[in-house]
């Protein structure tokens, strides 16, 4: 499915794109040109969760879920939307992995959980939550995931455990079973789901790791799959309020030239001695408007 093949809808700056409650046509978005703003009813007040621009993709769940739509979008400018019809994407979802399609269902319903607790002035732990689910659902395909209790026994084995904490179906029984996931692979789902980047991702997963709900191990997180999602759900608001703290310092942002200054090395050697660092390119942040003005004053052309 290319862009090109894309229907274009064109929206201007007030016009409602869909209705928060509403049923209507199937459809998702992503954002050609322009923004919008994504709002929810509470209280008889409008509450704003956020402004999408350029990119960005809204309106998912209705692919996958008959429930109303969870919220209201509106131009916030003149705007241009690719329109994805839900007929393709059921075609791909009919022909996934069974595991695959439970785990964006229950998605859904985890995004729907955190906009609520958004609009409530809720404290952080959905997105521990949400993590936990995540993270059982993927110890669910034994593609990422393989069972401690089961090591040894070659690739390919049982799964480690059932989506969203289901009875049974690990390779071995017990409240001591473990599951490995892939640290790739949980950073590929969240930046899906959540739109976390890998240094957000890694943040929280250590921040999990603190509160002993699961352990890191090399490129994996292994964890009692059984069992994560109660425990997280179980926490006190006070242990987990430490979450924003923990990931504002893992994203926090240094600009190059104060680097150049403390470790008084010019800025050429600092780049070329960066580049080639493992992993170079979770070092570097881009600054989204700076960067569009380069490519649009540029081109692409000049990067290619």
């Amino acid at each position: 499915m290319s862009q090109a093949s894309l229907p274009i809808r064109q929206v201007y700056k007030g016009e409602v794109i869909f209705k928060e409650g509403s049923r209507g046509a199937a459809h998702m978005f992503i954002i050609k040109e322009g923004r919008v703003d994504i709002t929810v009813a509470h209280e008889e007040r409008t509450v704003k969760l956020g402004t999408l621009e350029r990119g960005a993709y809204f309106g998912e769940m209705a692919l996958v879920s008959d429930a109303p739509r969870s919220a209201t979008a509106t131009a916030a400018d003149y705007t241009e939307l690719y329109v994805i019809d839900a007929k393709a994407v059921e075609t791909i979802l009919a022909q996934a992995n069974p595991i695959l399609r439970h785990m964006i269902k229950t998605m859904v319903g985890v995004i729907k959980t955190q906009n609520q607790q958004a609009v409530k002035g809720g404290t952080e732990t959905p997105k521990l939550v949400a993590y936990a689910h995540l993270m059982t659902l993927l110890a669910g395909d034994g593609s990422d995931a393989s069972s401690g209790a089961a090591a040894g026994g070659g690739e390919g084995g049982s799964a480690a455990a059932t989506p969203a904490g289901g009875a049974g179906g690990g390779a071995a029984s017990g409240s001591g079973q473990e599951a490995r996931v892939s640290l790739k692979r949980l950073a590929e789902r969240a930046s899906v789901f959540f739109g976390d980047s890998r240094s957000a991702c890694r943040a929280t997963l250590q921040f999990m790791a603190q509160l002993n709900l699961i352990r890191l191990e090399g490129e994996a997180a292994v964890t009692n799959a059984r069992t994560l999602v109660e425990r997280t759900a179980n926490l006190p608001e006070a242990v987990t309020r430490g979450l924003d703290d923990a990931v504002h310092r893992e994203l926090d942002l240094v600009e190059l030239d104060e680097v150049e200054r403390m470790l008084d090395i010019d800025r050429s050697s600092l780049l070329q001695g960066l580049a080639l660092v493992e992993k170079a390119e979770e070092l570097f942040t881009f600054r989204r408007a700076a960067l569009m003005r380069v490519v649009q004053e540029k081109g692409r052309s000049f990067f290619t």
